[in-house]
């Protein structure tokens, strides 16, 4: 009953929260538990979102501080249910900090900093959610209030059970387990009367839990009625005297069945066999003939008949082959031979649509599942004849096992009419990885979400702040730094280290980083690599306050409005969306045309008296290069779609755009040369492939960066085009992306080409390889490539 009862895993999912830390797993597990979930009317979709939030709150194990520190741990209320339940409620009452600028996003109350998303906006599942855990709680804490006697145990623990778990309607064969658990418990009751005089005769936790478990494993698990109903399942053995309508035999292949002779010295039937000794062939052929002659209607042998391993093919047993020659010698009259089936390996096989399948003699090829029959009809190409003559009731049936995914193909007067929006994220991404995000804009196929089960994984603590947290911590500082260093303050709460104590203290009371003995490692590793970037920071700062111009951020159209906030240095500066008119291809391949806008921000941009525009770009990263890599993408792009327009590209003038990129210790200068008329066809060219309805081909943004030559002075390879080419290829082949293998993008015949014109506004080694093959004396020459 352990294995197959519900109420049983519920009540054993009680003690483990009773023994255990009260961690999250353990948690909701018990919350999963159908009976569970019916005492307190909760669906899956609900259990689903207070996962989410437990998560999001970093909530792992332990009630309260009180709790905590029983179990050992360091006296504090992070990571804890109390900490998570009460930012919950807070979250109801309070402006979240997230949303404020400044040193007010650092605001908490008493230690505890408001959480709040879409879902918390629903006052009855914040109240019952915090009512179920502080109720659960309160439970198996009378579970852990000392030894008792029987007696005393009998009246807590049914009184738990009967609190948080309650038997569905559905369940009524687990009314069973729960008097079994209560009979127990009576019985449990005589051991007080024969140790009343004896000390120490008191029961704890961990001798209850074992009186718990070992009657539950003893109770006979099952579902449904025995033999009453449904299908029975079992042995050869105890089902002998039962005669059936239908009976299935599995596994009567070749060496399978009957079995062999036992062969031990110690087996004295060996030595000298005596009258009513039999062999485990003989008992097995025997029950057999019982099973044959118990029969009502149908009997179904089954066999393996292929070893897929060792590529031969397995033939019946003995006794099967005895039957079949019964079978055709004195029943058939050698006029019908005995007709073994082969059962596909598929369910979709279109042999389960043959005419002669099922016939009088055979009905195994009968198949129920209307998903495989429309599998079968679409591989086969035969579903547009089925819909042609299909019935309307029979299409309403099938509608929802067969989606149609393809695209819809406005004319030209709605494409017009609908504008589709784009973001310069959305466009950043289709560079990096053109697949993924063409399947995302057009079939909505996202990362899968998390299940329960993985969210619930997780029951410890971290140990070290991982990503996303540690970039967080290593770019917010420098982001408030810089903030401070453009108002004006050259002290105190604007020093880096100050700023990083506090973004790190306020990410501690959300208990998404290490606590203890691994905090104090952890945050002096992330503040030695923050503070290492103020000294290179210093004179790209002053730069910036010196200009003229400078803003704290550029916003072109709604998007991002509310997340930068403007100071009395650094202002913000508002473009409408960038409107285009854009030829995409439809799934035809004829171009279409369709309006778009485009928005985006880009942050801490200035411009210098009698230069260029300059941009400050904060990652994060260690590794720095000598040329532009993924970093220089959203602000080249941001310029290039201003400049697309005839209204913003007015406003910014010169096209030299320098980005100054922070890599921990040290910062890169890149510089793009851009102009108008090349920027509006670039960004014409990329929203038009970004658009078309066909998977484009295969360019990620990284694999064609590390086909390139990182040190242009050592470069010299006439041939380097087909090597470029080849590796791509090469790396196409070798990719394991599971959308990439699932659609099977095609390659460009000229694969630098249109890696070039894609990537190349972006990648200066573009230009410098083909500098020098249009130069080099080479270029004719005749080599192999490898």
């Amino acid at each position: 009953a352990q294995v197959e009862s519900a109420y049983a895993q519920g009540v054993l999912g009680i003690l483990a929260l009773a023994k255990g830390r009260f961690s999250r797993k353990d948690v909701f597990d018990l919350m999963m538990n159908p009976c569970f979930m019916h005492r307190w009317g909760i669906e899956t979709d609900q259990v689903r979102i207070w996962a989410s939030w437990a998560d999001k709150l970093g909530i792992f194990h332990t009630f309260d501080q009180d709790d905590k520190a029983r179990q050992g741990y360091e006296p504090s209320d992070h990571y804890s249910w109390k900490q998570g339940l009460i930012r919950l409620r807070l979250g109801r009452l309070m402006t979240l900090p997230d949303t404020e600028s400044g040193s007010d996003r650092f605001n908490h109350f008493s230690g505890f900093v408001p959480f709040g998303d879409i879902h918390t906006q629903d006052r009855d599942l914040v109240d019952t959610f915090c009512l179920v855990i502080e109720t659960v709680y309160q439970a198996v804490s009378h579970l852990r209030s000392g030894p008792m006697d029987c007696a005393g145990w009998k009246a807590v623990f049914l009184n738990v059970c009967d609190r948080l778990l309650n038997i569905p309607e559905s369940l009524k064969g687990e009314s069973a387990i729960k008097r079994s658990l209560i009979q127990a418990f009576e019985c449990l009751e005589l051991y007080d009367s024969l140790t009343r005089d004896k000390e120490n005769s008191w029961f704890d936790l961990e001798l209850l839990t074992e009186f718990v478990t070992s009657h539950m494993g003893s109770i006979a698990g099952g579902v449904g009625d025995y033999l009453t109903s449904g299908v029975t399942i079992s042995a050869l053995q105890p089902m002998r005297p039962i005669p059936f309508s239908l009976v299935y035999i599995l596994g009567m292949g070749e060496g399978n069945f009957p079995g062999r002779a036992e062969t031990s010295s110690l087996d004295l039937r060996l030595s000298g066999r005596k009258i009513g000794d039999i062999t485990m062939p003989e008992r097995n052929a025997y029950l057999f003939l019982e099973i044959l002659l118990a029969v009502r209607e149908k009997l179904y042998i089954s066999y393996v008949s292929r070893d897929l391993q060792k590529d031969r093919i397995i033939q019946p047993c003995s006794v099967v082959n005895q039957l079949r020659r019964y079978v055709e010698q004195d029943l058939f009259f050698h006029e019908k031979s005995f007709v073994i089936t082969q059962i596909p390996l598929k369910g979709s096989s279109e042999r389960y649509l043959e005419p002669e399948a099922i016939n009088a003699m055979n009905d195994v090829m009968v198949n129920y599942s209307l998903a495989d029959r429309i599998s079968c009809l679409r591989s086969g190409g035969h579903w547009d004849r089925f819909t042609g003559h299909a019935l309307a009731e029979d299409l309403k049936a099938v509608k929802r096992l067969a989606p149609d995914l393809s695209l819809s193909e406005p004319d030209n007067v709605e494409s017009l009419a609908l504008v589709r929006q784009i973001t310069l994220k959305q466009l950043k991404k289709f560079l990096e990885n053109p697949v993924h995000q063409s399947l995302r804009y057009h079939l909505g196929i996202y990362d899968e979400e998390e299940t329960i089960e993985d969210l619930v994984l997780w029951e410890d603590e971290p140990f070290i702040s991982e990503f996303p947290v540690d970039y967080r911590l290593k770019t917010e500082p420098v982001e408030l730094w810089v903030e401070a260093r453009c108002n004006g303050l050259q002290s105190g709460d604007g020093e880096m280290d100050q700023l990083f104590d506090h973004v790190y203290d306020n990410f501690t009371r959300k208990s998404q980083v290490p606590e203890g003995a691994f905090s104090i490692a952890d945050r002096a590793a992330l503040k030695d690599c923050v503070i290492k970037s103020q000294d290179v920071l210093k004179g790209v700062v002053e730069r910036m306050t010196r200009a003229p111009e400078r803003y704290r951020a550029l916003i072109v159209g709604e998007h991002g409005s509310d997340l930068f906030h403007g100071t009395e240095y650094l202002g913000i500066k508002r473009f409408p969306p960038i409107a285009l008119t854009v030829q995409a291809p439809d799934s035809g391949k004829q171009p279409s045309a369709c309006q778009v806008e485009i928005s985006g921000v880009l942050p801490w941009v200035w411009k210098e008296d009698g230069g260029g525009w300059h941009v400050l770009v904060i990652t994060g990263s260690k590794t720095a290069t000598n040329n532009p890599n993924k970093y220089a993408l959203a602000p080249v792009l941001f310029f290039m779609l201003c400049l697309a327009s005839e209204k913003s590209a007015q406003w910014f003038g010169i096209s030299q755009v320098t980005l100054h990129v922070l890599f921990n210790d040290k910062i890169k200068e890149w510089v793009f040369n851009l102009t108008g008329e090349a920027s509006r066809d670039y960004i014409l060219c990329l929203v038009s492939d970004y658009l078309a309805q066909a998977m484009p081909p295969f360019l990620p943004f990284e694999t064609v960066e590390n086909l390139l030559p990182t040190n242009m002075a050592k470069f010299d390879d006439p041939n380097f085009i087909q090597i470029f080419n080849l590796r791509l290829e090469e790396a196409y082949s070798e990719s394991r992306d599971p959308m990439t293998l699932l659609v099977k993008p095609d390659l460009f015949d000229d694969a630098f080409g249109a890696a070039e014109k894609r990537l190349g506004p972006f990648l200066h080694q573009f230009a410098d390889i083909r500098a020098y093959l249009n130069n080099s004396s080479h270029t004719e020459t005749k080599r192999a490539v490898p």
